[in-house]
């Protein structure tokens, strides 16, 4: 996989915390997956922790994107184990590492462990406690650098995870469509149709909604702009 953009930069920073932030369909997420799998693939030992507000809302988001687009149906950790993405706790790597799947409704079931890396999608989800809960839990020591990820599409400016980032506590990278090789041909320089028609569909949005999931701006829902 290559990415590009703010992606990228995502995707090879080394902060501490670190927020992707950007509209519907930029690639964030796909990214941090593939760190996710390639830090257990390159540190034996490592654990990597998935983990939205809930459990249940792992199953048909996240991890039909990390079984799809990341590990595909004949990867060895489908082999080894046939369990269902509904009811599965963690996907274990040969050499000893292993990704969590959890969610802060049971806080016992991933709070209870060490991790080199902790990656939560759509981290607006969550409140600050949570989220400090969790860096927290970051001692695991099989990688050179324990990390806090998250990503999300913008919302309200007075947002405290968007706060946090102003305050310098957390990185905000901003993604964009443009980052998306599906949607934008570097080498021409042009959208793709795929783009064309996904950009066009959000195009019709209105108000925040606009602001928020086609330019990826943290905007109020009477339109005000944060930059």
């Amino acid at each position: 996989l290559a990415f590009y953009g703010g992606v990228a930069a995502g995707y090879h920073s080394r902060e501490p915390e670190i927020l992707s932030s950007g509209p519907a369909g930029t690639g964030k997420t796909l990214a941090w997956l593939a760190r996710c799998y390639n830090t257990c693939q390159d540190y034996p030992g490592a654990r990597v922790l998935i983990v939205r507000k809930t459990r249940s809302s792992l199953t048909d988001s996240v991890l039909v994107t990390f079984e799809r687009d990341i590990l595909g149906p004949s990867h060895p950790l489908f082999t080894r184990s046939r369990v269902h993405r509904l009811n599965r706790s963690s996907y274990q790597f040969r050499n000893g590492s292993e990704i969590v799947l959890g969610g802060m409704d049971r806080p016992d079931k991933v709070l209870s462990s060490e991790y080199d890396l902790i990656y939560v999608p759509e981290a607006t989800d969550l409140d600050v406690t949570d989220w400090e809960t969790l860096s927290g839990r970051l001692r695991s020591a099989k990688v050179p650098h324990q990390q806090l990820v998250g990503d999300c599409n913008p919302t309200s400016p007075s947002h405290w995870l968007y706060q946090r980032c102003t305050a310098g506590l957390t990185k905000l990278i901003p993604t964009t469509h443009r980052d998306n090789p599906a949607y934008w041909n570097r080498e021409r320089g042009e959208w793709t149709s795929r783009g064309l028609q996904y950009l066009g569909r959000l195009g019709r949005l209105t108000g925040a909604r606009r602001a928020r999931f086609l330019e990826g701006k943290w905007v109020q829902a009477e339109g005000l702009v944060f930059d």
